[in-house]
This record gives structure tokens, sequence and C-alpha cells, in this order.
């Protein structure tokens, strides 16, 4: 039977339908393994090892997923209609709601402390401008005075001098290390060193981020092939 073409109203709902699809993906892709690793504690090995495994378990489940997809669900729909197609997946995705809901009172839920873009933003602006004003000892980099090789006096514990020591920002990168001055050239710019480092792990992932655009670029091509 040949296709036939869709106007006014069933146009409307197949658009509506495929917009609200992509923007539910969108949002699951980037909220659902964070919220995994949060579950666990990252400070201790049993932590570690429990959320690598949650990483191993849930890459599986997708890969599970895409193959029933590809396979089972196509089968449907060539030989029952697509509409029963569209129906297996909504049963799922109704019958996977309640389930997650029904463990809410067992989640480690973190307070969102403001947006990372803020952050980022705040660090770039914060390095460009100090590092375009004149140095002087006001606006030496913070505790960078510090020398790593010094020796603590005995009656000081073990605990503030490894405060001190992660004070000191990284090497890498160093031109963001100008974003931690003691007078910032506005009181909006004042960073910490947490969050400088922070912006730098973000940079630092650009670049695996960037390999990634060609092999999903053509993940996506496959799927309009079928």
């Amino acid at each position: 039977m040949p296709c036939q073409e869709i106007d006014g109203g069933k146009a409307a709902m197949l658009f509506i339908g495929l917009y609200l699809v992509a923007l539910g993906v969108g949002g699951i892709k980037g909220s659902l393994p964070t919220h995994g690793a949060e579950q666990f504690d990252e400070n201790t090995p049993q932590g570690r090892k429990q959320r690598s495994t949650f990483f191993n378990y849930f890459v599986f489940c997708l890969s599970f997923g895409a193959l029933i997809a590809v396979t089972f669900v196509v089968w449907v729909e060539d030989n029952k209609g697509w509409e029963w197609g569209f129906a297996i997946s909504t049963i799922a995705i109704l019958v996977s709601i309640p389930i997650f809901f029904f463990g809410s009172t067992f989640y480690r839920n973190k307070i969102p402390s403001g947006s990372p873009l803020t952050t980022i933003c705040k660090v770039l602006v914060a390095a460009m401008l100090n590092g375009c004003m004149s140095r002087n000892s006001s606006n030496a980099i913070a505790n960078l005075s510090a020398s790593p090789s010094y020796e603590p006096e005995t009656n000081k514990e073990p605990e503030e001098n490894t405060k001190q020591t992660d004070e000191i920002p990284t090497q890498s990168l160093k031109f963001l290390n100008r974003a931690v001055v003691n007078k910032p050239a506005h009181p909006a710019l004042e960073c910490t060193v947490n969050q400088v480092e922070d912006v730098k792990i973000v940079l630092k992932i650009l670049p695996i981020f960037a390999c990634t655009i060609v092999l999903n670029c053509c993940l996506a091509q496959l799927s309009t092939f079928s």
C-alpha cells in the first residue's frame, strides 16, 4: 500500500509527537546517568566500585533495549502495524515511570547549588579580566605563596596541612588560575579554587566530546536508512 500524505490535524499531531520524543530523550540522556552516579559515595572504594557497576548495567540495558527495538519492535511494525510498535514503546514507558517513582524515598538527591554554566562563564571572565590587570602584591594568586615543599610545624594537625595543599590550583591550564585572586576585578567575579578546577575538568573533556560528534551523526543516520 503506498504511503498517504497527511495534513492538518494529523500532521500537527505527528510533528508534535516527534518533537516531544526528541525533548524527552534529550532530558533522559542528560539527567539519568548523573542521577544514577550520585547514588554512590565516590569517596569510598565500595562506592566507586558500585558506581562503575551501575554504568556497566546502564550501558548494557541501553544496548539491549536498542537490540529489541530494531528487531522485535520492527517485526511487529512490519507485520502487525505501526500502531502496535508505538503501543509497545508507550506501554514500556508507562510501566517504567511508576517503578522509578517508587524508589524516590531511597534516592540520594543532591541539592543544586547554581548553574554550572554560570560558574564556567564566571571563571573564564574572571581569568581574562584579572589577566589584563596589572599584577601587584595584592593581586597574587591565592595561596600560591605557600610552597608545596613547606615543612609544617609539629603542633599543626595533618588535616590543616591537607586543606592548605588542596587550596593550591593545579598547574594545568594555568591561565585559569588568574581567576583565583585576593582582590578580583569585581566582587561578583570572585572564584574559589574548586570552581577553577571544575572548569579545567570541563575544558579537558571537550576534545573527547568532539570526537564523539561524528560517531553520533553516523548512528543517527542509521535509523533513517532502516
